[in-house]
């Protein structure tokens, strides 16, 4: 190990840490934790949340390349963003 750091994220049960180990002494080292969890779910909840929306813009895109009447677009969005709410909760 030389004079640097190493980082690493760890997952202890449903808790998420960032962790820091640096090299003090030849035979030393000091560990720096910190819960990480709530930025974690965000960044989690977030990466759902981006991904239902792509999928309602992408068949927006397709589906308004195709002439559907836009009452009948907006239902079809409605019932998919419905039905992806009911799908994450079940």
């Amino acid at each position: 190990m030389d004079s640097g750091s190493v980082n690493r994220e760890v997952k202890i049960g449903d808790r998420y840490y960032e962790q820091t180990i640096s090299l003090v002494a030849k035979n030393q080292i000091r560990i720096y934790a910190r819960d990480s969890t709530e930025r974690k779910q965000a960044e989690e909840a977030l990466s759902k949340s981006e991904e239902k929306y792509r999928l309602i813009v992408e068949i927006a895109v397709i589906s308004s390349s195709h002439s559907i009447p836009l009452g009948s677009l907006f239902m079809c969005l409605l019932l998919l963003v419905r039905n992806s709410a009911t799908n994450q909760r079940g």
